[in-house]
């Protein structure tokens, strides 16, 4: 058995079972998909960093089962490769993906409370803009 399963089974789920509460270890959240960033933070602008990163992207690409390079339909964009470890879990190795710009937060809701009509007239607004 692997090392995550076997201290995600004998460790965590307790632990997590406590924390939310839960009466029975099936409502306990499953591990279905572990994602790999390769961070080489500011070693971005340097080449040699790179193309290393990029040659063992190749390498992990290689092993049996492994997907081809593909490139990631996400805002930060990137490449990955994705397997199946023997326990089934999805394990996705990401690579060169962009810093992105932080969203600016939402104001907090008010709510109508103790006879304070904080909201009167005014709806709680969706902000126009991608969902995600």
């Amino acid at each position: 058995m692997a090392r995550l399963q076997e201290k995600y089974q004998n460790e965590l789920i307790g632990e997590i079972q406590q924390k939310l509460g839960l009466k029975n270890t099936m409502e306990v959240p499953r591990i279905t998909k572990i994602t790999l960033n390769m961070g080489v933070g500011g070693a971005v602008a340097d080449k040699k960093v790179m193309e290393h990163a990029r040659a063992d992207l190749e390498k992990i690409s290689g092993i049996d089962g492994a997907s081809a390079i593909e490139k990631l339909d996400e805002p930060a964009g990137g490449q990955v490769v994705r397997l199946r470890d023997p326990q089934g879990t999805w394990v996705e190795i990401v690579h060169g993906q962009a810093a992105l710009e932080p969203l600016e937060a939402a104001p907090p809701h008010a709510f109508n409370m103790d006879g304070r009509r904080q909201r009167e007239g005014a709806l709680p607004g969706v902000r126009s803009g991608p969902s995600n």
